[in-house]
């Protein structure tokens, strides 16, 4: 870290919120953002190199959803809907741990398993 490195993101951030690192790099710190999936999403940067990819997915709808980090010519990355809640439980629970119908529906009648998050 170059001297003064503390003092200048304490700059940064007095005067820049949403773009701290900006000032930061200035200084010659090595700094990134820390971001949320919302930040991610709604970041002009990462939309224009194509990181976002929008789906329809069932459950939300129509949605940019962080997507791949990195772009390949040839094979080129395909991003689609994941199942939804609960879409598998039968499958996992019958085929691989040999749950019956009636003791799935027992657990989805007490909440241990659902198709939609909790109210």
């Amino acid at each position: 870290m170059v001297a003064g490195g503390a003092q200048a993101i304490a700059v940064a951030f007095l005067h820049s919120y949403r773009n701290p690192e900006h000032e930061v790099q200035a200084r010659r710190v090595i700094a990134v953002p820390v971001m949320t999936n919302r930040d991610l999403v709604e970041d002009e940067h990462m939309v224009a190199r194509g990181f976002i990819a929008v789906i329809d997915q069932p459950d939300v709808g129509r949605r940019g959803f962080p997507g791949a980090p990195f772009h390949l010519s040839r094979t080129p990355v395909v991003c689609r809907p994941c199942s939804g809640l609960g879409h598998d439980n039968a499958a996992v629970l019958g085929e691989y741990l040999g749950l019956d119908a009636a003791e799935i529906a027992a657990l989805a009648a007490e909440g241990v398993i659902g198709d939609r998050p909790p109210v």
